[in-house]
C-alpha cells in the first residue's frame, strides 16, 4: 500500500506541475496580446492568470514533502498529518492510501 501510495502522490505533483505550465502559457499569452503603452484588459488578465499559475506548484511542494514523510515514517501515527494535507493539496487517491497505511507496511 506504502508504494500505491507513493505512486498516486506523483501523478498528484505531475498532473500541478502541468496544470502550472498551462496556466502559465495561458497567462504570457495574455500578456503578449496587450499593449505596450497601457494596461489593456488582455494584458491585465495575462498577469492574473501568471499569478495565479503558483496555486499549481502547491500540489508538487506538498507532494514533494509527502514522499520524503512516506519514506522516513516508522509508525502510521506520523503519517496522519501528512495525509490529511496530502489529501487536500496534492492528490485524493495518495492522502487516502497514507491514512491507511499499517505499520507493518512501515516497518519493512
Amino acid at each position: 500500500m506504502k508504494t500505491a501510495a507513493k505512486i498516486f502522490v506523483i501523478l498528484g505533483m505531475v498532473g500541478g506541475v502541468i496544470i502550472f505550465a498551462l496556466y502559465l502559457i495561458l497567462g504570457i499569452i495574455g500578456l503578449s496580446q496587450g499593449t505596450n503603452v497601457e494596461l489593456s484588459g488582455m494584458a491585465f488578465s495575462g498577469a492574473v492568470v501568471c499569478g495565479l499559475s503558483v496555486i499549481g506548484l502547491i500540489p508538487f511542494i506538498v507532494g514533494f514533502f509527502s514522499l520524503k514523510k512516506l519514506k522516513t515514517a516508522t509508525s502510521h501515527d506520523g503519517l496522519v498529518g501528512m495525509g490529511v494535507v496530502t489529501l487536500l493539496f496534492c492528490s485524493l487517491v495518495g492522502g487516502i492510501l497514507m491514512l491507511c497505511i499499517p505499520d507493518s507496511d512501515l516497518k519493512k
